[in-house]
């Protein structure tokens, strides 16, 4: 990969919206060592056409499953605003000034693929609290920088990146997503033509693009509707019915969870036609502590911080076919008290 510039982007707050996008301007050195450091989606993972090549379409399971997808992504998807307010930004070459809010979310790395025609945008998050430091007119980006998007903010090996006047960067690199952009320019403008979204990590983009912030508002709606509309939003056929206690104090527990945020916006009662014997046998392949509490008695599923993880999981077929099968480990993060 053949890095041209490299941006700090930021958003504005609690907006999917980019507030603002600066060149950083490493120097060429640092750009060479950064290109071979990068990866996609997975360590050792380092060439883009390998990756991409058999990229499944994306569908409405894709952020159920996490698996990488491609997308076309077309003008009324919120991805297509923001890659064209950092594209616009990138053709002005703006220089970095000094900050007076030095905060930013993602990295973008460019490669230009077609001169003044087609680029790839490379985006990498910055790990929560992260700050850049103005320093007499070199830049540097400090603290536990990259977001490690297995576990969303916390990083097994915390990693400092400098962009500073020293040439040396010493970390690896993931790329959660690349934006491949076909330009059409005429004698007033240019403007975007089209744009392909590939995903190589679901959380990571999710974080990055802030669209898991779009997706609480609807998963706080699912969890309303199982306790304020119990007679339709039961599970199976044997229209068993959900018992959450405090669903707007769960809310608060589990709102950063990508992953679980997901799965309830995505929720449209699918579960309702479900054979019970399914969802209970996949419960009892659980550790004891993982499971969701079954009331036969009163038909109630008792769900709690403890089982939530499980319980998206149980409501998505797809989920719910590998839990019985055993084929794919799921990753079902519930909060023990």
């Amino acid at each position: 990969m053949k890095i041209n510039k490299d941006f700090l982007v930021s958003f504005s707050k609690n907006v999917v919206k980019i507030n603002r996008v600066v060149n950083i301007g490493l120097n060429a050195e640092q750009k060479v060592l950064l290109g071979k450091s990068v990866y996609f989606g997975q360590p050792g993972n380092n060439n883009f056409e390998d990756t991409v090549k058999d990229m499944k379409d994306f569908d409405t399971n894709s952020l159920i499953s996490e698996e990488p997808f491609r997308e076309n992504i077309t003008n009324n998807l919120p991805e297509w605003d923001i890659i064209q307010a950092i594209m616009m930004d990138i053709l002005s070459s703006k220089q970095a000034t000094k900050l007076k809010k030095p905060d930013f979310r993602i990295i973008i790395l460019e490669e230009v693929v077609v001169e003044d025609q087609q680029f790839r945008l490379h985006v990498i998050p910055i790990r929560r609290g992260s700050k850049v430091i103005n320093k007499d007119w070199t830049w540097r980006l400090k603290g536990d920088v990259l977001q490690k998007i297995k576990n969303l903010g916390t990083s097994k090996a915390p990693l400092t990146v400098e962009f500073d006047i020293e040439p040396f960067i010493n970390l690896d690199f993931e790329i959660v997503a690349t934006f491949e952009v076909e330009l059409q320019t005429n004698k007033q403008s240019t403007s975007i033509k089209s744009i392909i979204e590939y995903v190589f990590d679901v959380k990571g983009q999710q974080y990055a693009f802030k669209l898991h912030e779009v997706n609480r508002e609807l998963a706080l709606t699912t969890l309303s509707n199982f306790v304020n509309k119990p007679n339709e939003y039961t599970i199976s056929s044997d229209q068993y019915r959900v018992n959450i206690t405090n669903y707007q104090k769960l809310f608060q527990i589990i709102k950063d969870d990508v992953s679980i945020v997901n799965r309830l916006a995505k929720y449209q009662g699918d579960a309702s036609y479900f054979d019970f014997k399914r969802i209970s046998d996949a419960n009892q392949k659980l550790d004891e502590a993982d499971r969701i509490m079954i009331d036969e008695s009163n038909k109630q599923i008792v769900v709690t911080q403890d089982c939530i993880g499980t319980f998206t999981a149980l409501i998505h077929d797809l989920l719910l076919q590998r839990l019985i099968t055993g084929d794919v480990e799921l990753p079902l993060k519930n909060y023990h008290q």
